[in-house]
This record gives structure tokens, C-alpha cells and sequence, in this order.
């Protein structure tokens, strides 16, 4: 009861301070004060004992037996003592004394005065069972120079250690000489190699020992920096730091240090003292800001095994040597390999459409100067049948969004794969030539303005690859950043990836729950209901959402944390940015609808543990769902951010001894770019099919497809398109909400096997259009032309119009469960002015060869599309375009309808009107020149310069109406062919395309194609002259 009374009155401040107990302390100042101390807190009166009878031996032996506690199975645990001691002479001895007797190993033992003369505070830490650390307690407790002993075991704690430890800069191989009394152990792990003590290395010239000395001197000062340590000393050979510390993170940071060579250390020891109670009145106030989170401080930190993370350059590097490079292409699949030797070289000599690629100089005579449409068309084929590739279609970029990149690289740092050498040293290239010229970040595209989104994934991508924190470039980017409101303030893809690579809480990221795949798909809100690409974009997402999973924190990503923020990492109260979104990012707000729903999966997420079982259902359906994605796509899946992440999902799920795994790593070369500014990644695995069927007829238009001098460039275009239509339907389709494929043409190859209605049309329009050409052969019987109708009949939707992929299946108001922030239109499938267009035209095509095959059908899916056309048509005239810039491309598709049931400008007034508003916007030079910011803020805007796609895609729409007025359209086609160079070619002016209203892309090969149209079909209506 005393040694209970006396334990309470220091462990709750309420009953040791009080003013009786101040007079006793201050009664005594002798060596026998403690014990006088204890004694009057004894000082308490007992009633008189109970009687009670004799017991017999039998008893008395029972009675011992019955009360003799069993042995403990309680495993030794982590005590700290705290001792209030009398400074005086022999106390340390006497009390390590009595631990020694009782067997215990003290860890730590740290001795200091206090604010009270002659009063000391000695911390003890050992490991014990309980029952032995309170017998020991009281022992010490009854010593005579002991005020009071407090177990803070069970105690809120700060806990601090101080460490001094000298390191060697030479690098461990060096060690053993700055040890002249020890030998080297007999191995130093350094890095993810292991140097032997005895091994000879070969001499270093000295300016080599002095760079190396000074990285290793720069490698030390980045991680004392981590733990918030200092150099104290420097030598030419060593230095000393100084870091305090909790006793874990001491200990990581010694762990970190040793492939280094630890030459002395020394530890203080563990200092410790309570927490102090707060005033319910600042609770609130005091709940994150001045708790301190053991569970953060107690994650281990590691040192940096991924190779490029550890380089830290502070310059550029050596780029490599475009020569070197080369494009493999097999049936419209093109990877880029960098060639090492001579040898390579020549077995493999770079062809002329590598080097256009490249933007190297390319052999190719100049050309008369063409005085017609049709001769400048010419020379336009005449230029670009050279870049066509050995398997029959025309390679090319497909890049312009700047969020492609960073997931791949992150996912590369994450599954522990190297990026192959030349390949990461061009993704620089390319990153630090795509850095906004006055600021230094990166927007959501190529053209578009430094956003929070592009800026911290790019710059996160760029570390990951080798660049450091003080290279000009990540300096510059990183004021941008912070200049924005710094990474906090990232959308919601963003936040996914950072949290994923472990530098973004997952309490900032909305919930993703995996559950949504297991509800029917008769409800709206079912996955299989949404947009194609957004469903397999929050397919992975949502699996590693639940899961958690994020990359171990090492001295890399700890550095992240404090180069991305302008707060401190461990301040940010995470569950405030789950909607904090820069304003300079935000595009779609969300609605209120979302908010509500967001705030109650958050509160469904603390429930979700509490349910595994479910959670493990919904876990095992998406897994099944990306599985199937990954076959039915031959692992390139829809689009490069979806491929990523289930990349990624292959690595928690299979590791990376997994086919799924390597299947993955082969094909992510698919999606990669090589051009003059480095190597970009596409949009998809690239645009093959959807480039081939426009050169296609636009070379029939333009009377070159029976041409007999490019009667062999016809043949292999008409022999790629042949093998790229899809020849089966995808394996349990419905189970993964896949649209019929059976005798689809996709956007780019047949093994990524995906329908898109407009590609379709596209395909069969131009095969048709080739196999009528007399001369050239017939690939595609009339049965797999009869499929690709089959397709398009099942796509048209009930607003009369088509969409892209798939028929719209939700309602529309599932936009406003948007969640993505930087993209409009995601969720569901929309008509499209375009689409419909295709597709119409293609039927009407199709016609023409099989008249008869449902005609009836046919007839009625016309019918309807043009009501669509009509419909969508805006008061100004004008058609709202999706798919490339914007007005001028939906225009030239939709007068092309009303054209083909003879609507023109005189008999139609939507085909007048929309003539009339393209006019209206014709620049003074006679071209047309459209800016992206029309796709954003659907108003036609206008380009700085006129542009020769735009200028092509409004002569195809005036001369498809009929337009009265030659002129316009003849001072069009001038403006085409004086931007004609001399050897044919076009050149690259501003991006063409767009996605999800917010997100250029590029389609370099517009610039052949539609103008080669343009130039045909002028000379078909105007004959072959632009003479006034």
C-alpha cells in the first residue's frame, strides 16, 4: 500500500504536488532525506489485525501450494525507469548494482542533475517481464538515496538520444586505413554490391579520389539532412554528425550509415520525460498539430537501392545518339531499340522513316513546284510513300499529354525494374524540353499552361531518373510548384500516384472502393456502366486503394516528401486535401452529389476492415476483371495509364517472376516515342489503323491510288488494313462489359482488340475505297465486310447518334460522380457528331457493294443518324468536335451527312449555316487556324497562325456543301499548297487532336493525309486549277 501511495503521488501531478509534500521536500537536505521522505508518506494509521486460528501444517502446506503463482509465460518486454536519485557519491553503483543482481542487460543508462540542487535524474531502459520490473522497483525504490522510482513503460513519452558518429568519405574499400588498430570486416555490404577486404583495387588517379570523396561527402550530407541531423567536423578523409534523435531513428540512421564505414560512434543514450496533459478547451486545436505520431517516426527508413534515384546530377547528362536508334514495326506494332555496336549498326542500318522520326536529315530531292491541287497532292505522296514502314501503315507520335510519363516511371521505381539506359536518358531529354520555357513546370499537355498535376509528376519523374534536387531544372520546377500551393493541392490521379510511391497519405485520396464491381449492372452507378477508359482506369486504382500499398519509405521518397510541399510532410492534416485541388488544375469541380457520396465512403472506409469478407469478394472481382482486361489486350490493355497500374497490380499480386508480370515490362515498350526531343509516351500502344484508312482515301480522292508508280505503296496499305480488323470477339466479353469485336477495325492494332465505331467505319470506307480501285487486289472478302456492318449496327445509340467505343450505358447524370477534376465528359459514352458521321458514310459505302444485306436496317440507322447531325447542330451554325480541334474537324464530318442524302448549302439550312460559320472564320491569309482552347472553352478560338489541318478540314466541309462561293475555298487550297515544301513534305504546326475536352494530342499525320484529301476532292469539284 506505502509503495503504492508513493507511486501514485509521482506519476499523477494532482497528488504529488501539493503543498504538504513541497514543505517535506524542502524539510530535507541530508543524504537520509529520501528515506525521511518515504517515511513520512508511511505515516498512516491501521486498524488493530484480525484475530484468527492456528492453522494445521496441512493447512498451512495447502494453503502455500494453492497461492504459489504458475510460471510466467509472459514474454520480456521494453521497460524505461525514471529515477529522482540524491547526487551524491556511489549512487550509480548501488543502484546498477542491485539491476546487475537480478540479471538484467541495461540498454541504456543516463545520468543528469536537475533543476533542484542536489537532486538527480537517472533513465534506465532494460527488458523485463513485468513481475520482475516491479520487484526491481521496489527494491530500488528502498535504497536510501531514492526519492522515487516511476515505470513510464505504459507512459505517453518523448523519448530523445543524442549521437555523435564519425564517417569515412573515402568509401568502405578505404576503411581498414583509417582503422590502423582494427581490421576490416571481412565484408562491407555497399550498395548492391559487396567488396572484399582483400580484394586489390586498381589505383585511382587523384582527381577520381577526390570525386569520389566528394560524393560520398554529398551522399552523407543528403542523409544527415533526412534525419535532420548536422556536420559538426570535416576532414579530408571523414566527418562528424551530430543527429538527436527517437533511439529507432538512431538506429536506421547508424544501419544507413555503415556501407559507408563507421569509423567511431558514440550514443548518449535515451532521455526521457512524459507528455503533459492538455486543457480540454484546446483540444481541438491541439489533435494533430501537436501530437506527435509514433507510428510515423517509428517507420523505418531505408537507404536507396534504385539505381538512377541514387544519381542526384546537378547537369544535364549525355544524351544518346539519335543515329543510333531504329524502329522495329510487326503488323502495326512499333518498338524503338538502341543499337550498342558496330555490328548492330550495320545489320540494322536506319531506314529514312527512323531518321524523319528522329528529325534527322533525310535524302530527298526537291521537287518541281506544283501549279495544280493535283500536282502538289503528288508531291505530297511523293514525300510521304517514303515514310511509309515495311509492314504497310505510316508510324507516328501519338503523344501531347504530360500525366503518361510519370505512372510509368513511378511503376518502374516501385517494382524495383530498371529503365533501360537509353530509354531514361531520353524520357529526360524529352521531360526537360517539354518544361514550360518561363516557369519550368509542366501542364496537363504539351501546349497547355504549368499545372500542379503535370509540374509535380513530371518533377517526381525526372528525380526517379537521376536528376537531383539542385539540378537548374528540378530548382526551377519546384519554385513553380510551390509557387501553385505544392503537391497537397494535386488532383486526384496525381494524389493516387504519389500516395502509391509513398510520398501523399492515403487519408488525402478519395475513396476508391473496390466494391462498386460488385453491384449489378442494372444499377447506373455499376463500373460496367461507365466510360470504357475510366472504368479500367479505376480498376487497379481501386485495388490498390483498398490494399493500401505504397513503396517503403526510403532516403529517397523521405526527400520527395520535402522537396514536393511547402509545409512540413508530417504537418499536413491529410484528411483536408482529399478535395484541395489547385485552381489552375480544376476543370470539373465536383458536384455536391460527390462530396456527399465521398464523405460517406470515407466513413464506410473505417468500417471496410471490419468486413473483409466483402472487401476480400469486391478484391477478387477486380482482380478477376484486370486479369481478363490483360489477356483480351495482349497485356497493352486500353490506354497507357490503365497499362501502368495494372502493371502495378501484377507486381502486389504475381511478383516479378510472374508471366503477367514480364508480359507486362515486354509491352510497355509498345507505348513509347521516339522523336527529336526524346522519347514521349502515346496515348495508346499508337494510331496505326486510324492513320492508314485516311491516307487510304485520300489517295483515292486524289487519283493516286491507280496510279501505277504507287500502285506497291496501295497494295501493303490495303494488306495492313486487312490484317488489323479483328477477327474474334473478346473470350467471357459480357463478364468484363466488353463490346462485340468480331470484324471491328480498332484505333491501332488488332492486338489491342478494342471496337471503336469511327475506326470501324473508317477501315471499311477505305478498304472498300482500295478494293474498287481497279488494279488492286481483294483481301477482305464480302462475308468480314458484312461483320464490320454487324458491329456498327449494334452501336448506334437512342439518341440516334454513335459513340466511341461502346453504346452509351448510363444516364448521363453519372457526370456528376466525376471524380477525376481535369477532364469533362469521362464517365459515361457521349454521340458524337464525328462518329456518327463515320459511320453513316461507311453504311452508305457498304451499299454500294452489298446492297441488299440488311438493308432495311441500314436504311433506318441512316435515317436516324442524320436527325442526330441536325440536332446537335449550335445556334451559330457551328458542330462541337471531341476527338481533334474543333469546330473546323466536326464541321467538315457533319455537312459530309447532310451531303450524302443532297442537303447542301442552297437546299439545307443547317448545311448554310454551318457553311456560313466557317467562313465567317477563314484568317486573312485564306487558311483556317483553330486554337485547343476552343475544345475547353467551346467557343472557337483562334490560333495565332493559320494551320494547314485546320484549313484542310474546312475546304473538305464547304466542298462537301456545295459551297456557292468558289473563292474561299480556292484562296484555301493556295494556303495549303504555299506551306508545301520543296520536297513535298508538310511541317509539324500546332497540336490536332484532343480527349475529354481538357487534353491535346497529337496527330502528325493529318498533316498528310487531310491535305492530300483536300487538295483531290477541290480538283474533283473545281477540276485541277486555282486560277481566279
Amino acid at each position: 500500500m506505502l509503495r503504492s501511495v508513493c507511486h501514485n503521488a509521482f506519476t499523477n501531478p494532482t497528488t504529488f504536488v501539493t503543498p504538504q509534500v513541497a514543505v517535506v521536500r524542502r524539510a530535507y537536505s541530508l543524504a537520509t532525506s529520501a528515506m525521511a521522505f518515504k517515511k513520512h508518506m508511511r505515516q498512516k494509521k491501521f486498524g488493530h489485525a484480525p484475530r484468527y486460528l492456528q492453522p494445521t501444517a496441512e493447512d498451512a502446506v495447502y494453503n502455500i501450494l494453492h497461492n504459489t503463482p504458475t510460471t510466467s509465460n509472459e514474454k520480456s518486454k521494453r521497460h524505461v525507469l525514471n529515477l529522482l536519485v540524491q547526487n551524491e557519491p556511489g549512487v550509480l553503483s548501488r543502484l546498477s548494482g542491485v539491476l546487475a543482481g537480478r540479471n538484467f542487460n541495461i540498454e541504456s543508462l543516463v545520468v543528469a542533475n536537475t533543476e533542484v540542487p542536489d537532486l538527480s535524474r537517472m533513465t534506465v531502459v532494460f527488458n523485463g517481464k513485468n513481475v520482475q520490473i516491479e520487484q526491481a522497483r521496489r527494491q530500488l525504490e528502498d535504497l536510501v538515496p531514492v526519492w522515487a522510482v516511476l515505470d513510464y513503460t505504459h507512459t505517453k513519452l518523448i523519448e530523445r538520444e543524442l549521437l555523435l558518429i564519425k564517417i569515412s568519405i573515402l568509401g568502405p574499400e578505404h576503411l581498414h586505413e583509417q582503422l590502423p588498430t582494427a581490421r576490416l570486416d571481412n565484408e562491407v555490404e555497399y550498395a548492391d554490391e559487396k567488396l572484399s577486404a582483400t580484394a586489390e583495387t586498381p589505383e585511382e588517379t587523384p582527381s577520381t579520389v577526390l570525386r569520389h570523396t566528394f560524393d560520398h561527402l554529398r551522399a552523407v550530407t543528403e542523409l544527415t539532412r533526412l534525419f535532420e541531423g548536422k556536420i559538426v567536423d570535416v576532414s579530408s578523409d571523414s566527418v562528424v554528425v551530430e543527429v538527436c534523435a527517437k533511439p529507432e531513428r538512431i538506429t536506421s540512421f547508424m544501419r544507413l550509415c555503415k556501407p559507408f564505414g563507421i569509423i567511431e560512434a558514440a550514443r548518449t543514450g535515451v532521455m526521457a520525460m512524459p507528455r503533459s496533459p492538455v486543457h480540454e478547451k484546446y483540444a481541438a486545436q491541439t489533435e494533430h498539430s501537436y501530437q506527435e505520431n509514433d507510428d510515423e517516426e517509428q517507420v523505418d527508413l531505408t537507404l536507396e537501392e534504385y539505381a538512377s534515384a541514387n544519381l542526384n546530377w546537378s547537369s544535364t547528362p549525355k544524351f544518346t545518339d539519335l543515329e543510333n536508334w531504329r524502329l522495329k514495326v510487326d503488323e502495326g506494332r512499333q518498338t524503338w531499340h538502341y543499337l550498342t555496336t558496330d555490328e548492330q549498326r550495320k545489320a540494322w542500318p536506319q531506314t529514312i522513316w527512323d531518321k524523319y522520326s528522329l528529325g534527322l536529315p533525310i535524302d530527298v530531292p526537291d521537287l518541281p513546284t506544283p501549279t495544280t491541287p493535283l500536282e502538289s497532292a503528288r508531291n505530297g505522296f511523293e514525300f510521304y510513300r517514303r515514310l511509309q514502314t515495311e509492314d504497310g501503315h505510316w508510324s507516328g507520335e501519338y503523344g501531347g499529354p504530360m500525366f503518361l510519363i510519370p505512372g510509368l516511371i513511378i511503376t518502374h521505381y516501385i517494382t524495383g525494374t530498371p529503365i533501360p539506359e537509353a530509354m531514361r536518358l531520353e524520357l529526360i531529354r524529352y521531360l526537360l524540353n517539354r518544361a514550360e520555357k518561363d516557369d519550368g513546370g509542366w501542364g496537363i499537355h504539351i501546349e497547355g499552361v504549368s499545372t500542379v498535376f503535370g509540374t509535380a509528376l513530371n518533377y517526381v519523374a525526372l528525380r526517379i531518373m537521376g536528376l537531383g534536387p539542385d539540378h537548374p531544372a528540378m530548382v526551377k520546377a519546384r519554385g513553380t510548384l510551390h509557387k501553385l500551393g505544392g503537391a497537397s493541392a494535386i488532383p486526384a490521379w496525381g494524389k493516387f500516384w504519389l500516395a502509391a510511391l509513398g510520398v501523399y497519405d492515403w487519408k488525402g485520396v478519395n475513396p476508391i472502393p473496390p466494391e462498386l464491381w460488385a453491384l449489378p449492372k442494372a444499377l447506373p452507378i455499376c463500373p460496367g456502366n461507365w466510360w470504357v477508359h475510366t472504368r479500367l482506369v479505376y480498376l487497379p486504382m481501386g485495388y490498390i486503394y483498398a490494399r493500401r500499398l505504397s513503396a517503403p519509405l526510403t532516403t529517397f521518397t523521405q526527400s520527395l516528401r520535402e522537396e514536393l510541399y511547402i509545409e512540413p510532410y508530417d504537418s499536413i492534416h491529410w484528411d483536408s486535401q482529399r478535395n484541395n485541388v489547385a485552381k489552375i488544375d480544376l476543370y470539373t469541380p465536383h458536384s455536391k452529389i460527390m462530396d456527399v457520396l465521398n464523405y460517406g465512403l470515407t466513413y464506410y472506409e473505417s468500417l471496410a476492415t471490419k468486413l473483409p469478407q466483402f472487401r476480400n469478394y469486391a478484391l477478387k472481382l477486380t482482380l478477376d476483371q484486370i486479369k481478363m482486361e490483360d489477356e483480351n489486350s495482349c497485356f497493352q490493355t486500353i490506354g497507357p495509364v490503365s497499362k501502368a497500374m495494372n502493371w502495378l497490380v501484377s507486381f502486389y499480386e504475381y511478383g516479378r517472376e510472374s508471366r503477367e508480370f514480364k508480359m507486362h515490362v515486354e509491352k510497355n515498350a509498345d507505348f513509347m516515342w521516339m522523336g527529336p526531343e526524346g522519347m514521349m509516351m502515346n496515348g495508346t500502344n499508337g494510331s496505326q489503323l486510324w492513320d492508314a484508312a485516311f491516307i487510304a482515301q485520300a489517295c483515292v480522292e486524289a487519283k493516286l491510288a491507280d496510279n501505277p508508280e504507287y500502285r506497291q505503296n496501295m497494295v501493303r496499305l490495303l494488306e495492313f488494313i486487312d490484317i488489323t480488323q479483328i477477327r474474334r470477339d473478346p473470350p467471357n466479353g459480357d463478364k468484363c462489359y466488353r463490346q462485340s469485336t468480331l470484324g471491328a477495325w480498332p484505333f491501332s492494332t488488332r492486338e489491342q482488340n478494342y471496337t471503336v465505331s469511327d475506326c470501324t467505319a473508317e477501315g471499311l470506307k477505305a478498304t472498300i475505297a482500295l478494293q474498287t480501285t481497279p488494279g488492286l487486289p481483294t483481301l477482305v472478302d464480302l462475308a468480314r465486310l458484312r461483320q464490320a456492318v454487324d458491329v456498327m449496327l449494334t452501336m448506334q445509340n437512342a439518341d440516334d447518334g454513335f459513340a466511341s467505343y461502346e453504346t452509351i450505358r448510363g444516364p448521363h447524370l453519372l457526370e456528376k460522380l466525376n471524380p477525376a477534376e481535369v477532364f469533362g465528359n469521362i464517365m459515361t459514352e457521349y454521340s458524337y457528331p464525328e462518329c456518327t458521321t463515320a459511320v453513316l458514310m461507311a453504311l452508305r459505302s457498304f451499299i454500294k457493294v452489298d446492297p441488299e444485306y440488311r438493308r432495311a436496317e441500314i436504311d433506318e440507322t441512316c435515317r436516324r443518324s442524320l436527325l442526330y447531325i441536325k440536332r446537335v447542330q449550335h445556334e451559330d451554325g457551328s458542330w462541337y468536335g471531341a476527338w481533334a480541334i474543333c469546330y473546323t474537324y466536326a464541321a467538315m464530318f457533319a455537312l459530309q451527312s447532310l451531303a450524302s442524302v443532297n442537303e447542301y448549302y442552297d437546299t439545307s439550312d443547317h448545311a448554310k449555316r454551318g457553311c456560313d460559320f466557317l467562313v465567317k472564320h477563314q484568317e486573312a491569309d485564306g487558311g483556317w487556324g483553330e486554337s485547343y482552347k476552343s475544345c475547353e472553352l467551346h467557343v472557337y478560338s483562334r490560333n495565332e497562325k493559320s494551320q494547314v489541318v485546320n484549313t484542310a478540314f474546312a475546304v473538305r466541309g464547304l466542298l462537301e456543301a456545295r459551297y456557292p462561293d468558289k473563292e474561299p475555298i480556292r484562296r484555301g487550297i493556295e494556303f495549303i499548297m504555299k506551306r508545301q515544301q520543296t520536297n513535298g513534305e508538310w511541317l509539324q504546326e500546332s497540336i490536332e487532336g484532343v480527349f475529354n475536352k481538357n487534353c491535346m494530342i497529337s496527330y502528325p499525320n493529318y498533316k498528310f493525309s487531310f491535305t492530300i484529301w483536300a487538295l483531290g476532292q477541290y480538283a474533283s469539284v473545281y477540276g485541277d486549277s486555282i486560277k481566279e
